[in-house]
C-alpha cells in the first residue's frame, strides 16, 4: 500500500507581502533621505564649514559668507566675499587662542572641486580634488609668548586632504603688537600652487603637510625688530619641485644715520646699506632643512651686490671681549650649511669713516667686485673652503685676494693677494682723513703678499716694489702741514722712510702681527699686511 506524498507547504502570502512592503518602505526612506540630502547638501556643507570655523573664532569674532553654492554633480563648492567680523573690538581683545591674533581676513572667492561627499557628510572630513583661492587678504599680530593656549578645548583638528591648492592675488601682513599701525612683515600679490596637502595632526612638522609648493610674490617687506633697517625683496619665486629660489632685487635700507645709531648705542657702529639682484639659488633641498636642519644648495649666484658702510668715528669704540673670527662663527652655527658654489658678480664695496665734528671723512672703495666661494660647508674639518675675490681698488687699481680656510677651532686660514701698479698719490683722500698723512710722491710697481693666520697671530711675507716715495705728516685736526709737522716730515723722509725698493735688489717685508681680539677679521688682515709694508718702508 503506497503512501500519499504530502503536498509542499507554501509560505503564507501575507508573510511575503510583509517582506516586500518592508523593502519598499526602506527604498522610499532611502529615496526621501537622498532627495533631502541633495536638496539640503548646500546648507549642510555651509553650516558645517561655518560652525567649525566659528568654534575657533568664538567668542570675539565670527565668519561671514555672502554667497555659498554647492553642486552634487560634479561635487563642488564655491563661496564669495567671506570675511571675519570682530564682535569685540580688536584692540580690546585679550588674546587667549591663536585665532585672536587675526586682525583682518577678507576673501574674494574660493572654489572647491572633486569633493568627496561621503567623507564630508558622514566622517566630517574634507577630501578635495582642487582648492582655488582668489583675493585673500590676511593681517595677523604676534601672539603673546606668556600665554599658553594649549588648554583650549584641544587643538584645532580639521581632517583635510587636497590634491592641488592654488592661491592668487593675495596679501599677507604681520604686526608685532596689537596697537601697531606699521607692519613688521608684508607680502603682496602672492601666488602659490601646492600639491598634496594633507592635514590631520596640527602638531606634525610643517613640511609633512604638502608634497611640493611653487610660490611667488611681487614683494616681501620686513622691518628689523630694532627698527634700524627695512628689507625689501622683489619678484620672489620659489619652487620646491625644481629646488630653486630667486628674486629680481633686494634692498637693505637704513632708517637712521650712522651718527644717530652711534648716539643711541653710545659707541661706533656700522650703518649698512645695500642693493642686489637678480639672485638665484638652485639645488635647494627643503626636505633636508625641515627634516635634518641642513641648509643645502648647489649654487647661489648674486648679481650686482653693492654695499655701502658708514661709521661715525667721533664716538668711542665699543668695549667687547674676545671676538670670534668668521670661520669660528660659521662652525658654531646650530645647523649644517653646504653650498657647492657661491658667486658674487659685478658688485661694489664702499666704506666711509666720518668725523662730523672735524668736518672730514675718508673712503675706501672697491668696484667691479667678483667673488667665488667653492665648497662652503661647516661639518667636515678635512675639506677646505676656497674664496677668490677680485676688484678694482678705487675704481682704478686691479686687486685680487685668495682666502683658504677649514672649519677648525683655531681658525687657521691662509690669505694671499696682489695689487697692480699705480701712482700712490691717489691714496691721499684716504690716508689724509684716516691717518693724517699725505703721500707727496711715490710710484708702486708691484705689490704681493701671503700669510698664514690663526686666532691670535699672523706670519708671512710681502713684496713691495716702489720708487720716489716721500711722506708728509699733517696736523690731525686741521689736516695741514704745520711748521712742527714739516720738520718731522723732513727728518722722517731722510732718516726713517726708504724712498725706494727696486727690483734689482728688493727688500722683502716680513708679516708678523699679533691680533687685537676685539677687532674684526678685516682689521686683522689689514694690520697684518701693514706690518709687512712697514718692514719694507721703515728703516
Amino acid at each position: 500500500m503506497t503512501k500519499k506524498k504530502k503536498p509542499l507547504q507554501k509560505k503564507p502570502a501575507s508573510k511575503k507581502r510583509g517582506v516586500l512592503y518592508l523593502l519598499l518602505f526602506s527604498l522610499i526612506v532611502i529615496g526621501i533621505a537622498g532627495i533631502y540630502l541633495i536638496r539640503n547638501a548646500e546648507d549642510l556643507a555651509k553650516n558645517l564649514l561655518i560652525n567649525q570655523i566659528n568654534e575657533q573664532l568664538a567668542p570675539h569674532a565670527e565668519i561671514e559668507i555672502e554667497a555659498f553654492s554647492f553642486s552634487v554633480r560634479p561635487a563642488a563648492i564655491t563661496l564669495r566675499n567671506a570675511n571675519i567680523v570682530h564682535t569685540t573690538p580688536f584692540d580690546e581683545i585679550e588674546p587667549v587662542r591663536r585665532t585672536d591674533s587675526i586682525r583682518l581676513f577678507e576673501l574674494n572667492q574660493a572654489s572647491v572641486e572633486g569633493v568627496n561627499l561621503f567623507r564630508l557628510l558622514v566622517r566630517r572630513q574634507w577630501s578635495l580634488g582642487s582648492f582655488t583661492v582668489d583675493g585673500l587678504n590676511i593681517e595677523v599680530v604676534s601672539f603673546p609668548n606668556d600665554i599658553d593656549d594649549g588648554n583650549n578645548d584641544g587643538p584645532f583638528v580639521f581632517p583635510l586632504y587636497v590634491a592641488e591648492t592654488v592661491l592668487k592675488n593675495s596679501n599677507f601682513a604681520y604686526y608685532r603688537d596689537r596697537a601697531e599701525t606699521s607692519h613688521a612683515f608684508k607680502s603682496s600679490n602672492i601666488s602659490a600652487t601646492v600639491s598634496g596637502i594633507s592635514f590631520s595632526e596640527p602638531n606634525a612638522p610643517v613640511h609633512t603637510f604638502f608634497n611640493t609648493i611653487a610660490f611667488s610674490t611681487d614683494m616681501l617687506s620686513y622691518i628689523t625688530e630694532d627698527g634700524l633697517y627695512q628689507v625689501h625683496l622683489y619678484d620672489v619665486d620659489a619652487d620646491t619641485a625644481e629646488e630653486t629660489f630667486r628674486f629680481s632685487k633686494a634692498e637693505l635700507i637704513p632708517q637712521k644715520t650712522a651718527t644717530q645709531i652711534a648716539r643711541e648705542r653710545g659707541f661706533q657702529s656700522d650703518q649698512y646699506n645695500f642693493t642686489a639682484g637678480p639672485v638665484k639659488a638652485s639645488g635647494v633641498n627643503q626636505r633636508s632643512w625641515f627634516e635634518n636642519e641642513e641648509l643645502k644648495l648647489t649654487s647661489l649666484i648674486i648679481e650686482n651686490l653693492d654695499i655701502l658702510i658708514n661709521r661715525d668715528k667721533t664716538y668711542p669704540r665699543e668695549e667687547r671681549g674676545h671676538r670670534q673670527l668668521p670661520q669660528q662663527q660659521f662652525l658654531d652655527l646650530p645647523f649644517v650649511v653646504s653650498a657647492d658654489t657661491i658667486k658674487w658678480n659685478h658688485g661694489s664695496i664702499r666704506y666711509i669713516e666720518k668725523y662730523p665734528q672735524e668736518g672730514r671723512e675718508g673712503e675706501i672703495s672697491f668696484f667691479d667686485v667678483d667673488v667665488t666661494i667653492h665648497g662652503l660647508q661647516n661639518y667636515s674639518r678635512d675639506d677646505s673652503v676656497r674664496v677668490r675675490a677680485a676688484a678694482n681698488f678705487l675704481n682704478e687699481v686691479p686687486i685680487e685676494v685668495n682666502y683658504l680656510f677649514s672649519v677648525r677651532e683655531n681658525a687657521g686660514h691662509s690669505v694671499s693677494g696682489y695689487m697692480g701698479g699705480f701712482n700712490m698719490e691717489m691714496l691721499n683722500p684716504i690716508i689724509e682723513n684716516m691717518a693724517a698723512k699725505q703721500i707727496r710722491s711715490g710710484i708702486l710697481n708691484e705689490f704681493r703678499f701671503n700669510f698664514h693666520a690663526n686666532e691670535y697671530t699672523s706670519n708671512g711675507s710681502l713684496q713691495m716694489i716702489y720708487n720716489d716715495l716721500e711722506l708728509r705728516f699733517l696736523d690731525e685736526e686741521s689736516l695741514e702741514e704745520t711748521r712742527s709737522r714739516r720738520l718731522r716730515s723732513f727728518f722722517a723722509n731722510r732718516l726713517r722712510v726708504r724712498s725706494e725698493n727696486e727690483r734689482d735688489n728688493p727688500r722683502e717685508g716680513t708679516i708678523d702681527f699679533e691680533r687685537d681680539i676685539e677687532r674684526s677679521i678685516f682689521n686683522y688682515w689689514w694690520r697684518s699686511v701693514l706690518s709687512g709694508i712697514e718692514d719694507v718702508v721703515i728703516r
